[in-house]
């Protein structure tokens, strides 16, 4: 997010050991933050979807 934007929301799950691996893998090969990474992710499903 760019610095000085409030963050107004944050989602919390549940998730097994082996797919926090998946996702810490796949934001470290992205060169991004986990939260980085899953909020362009996650941005990017919901998008598609409308």
């Amino acid at each position: 997010m760019p610095k000085g934007t409030s963050k107004a929301g944050r989602l919390i799950f549940r998730m097994l050991p082996s797919e926090v691996a998946e996702i810490e893998n796949a934001a470290k090969k992205a060169n991004e933050k986990k939260s980085e990474w899953g909020r362009r992710v996650l941005l990017a499903a919901a998008r598609a979807k409308r």
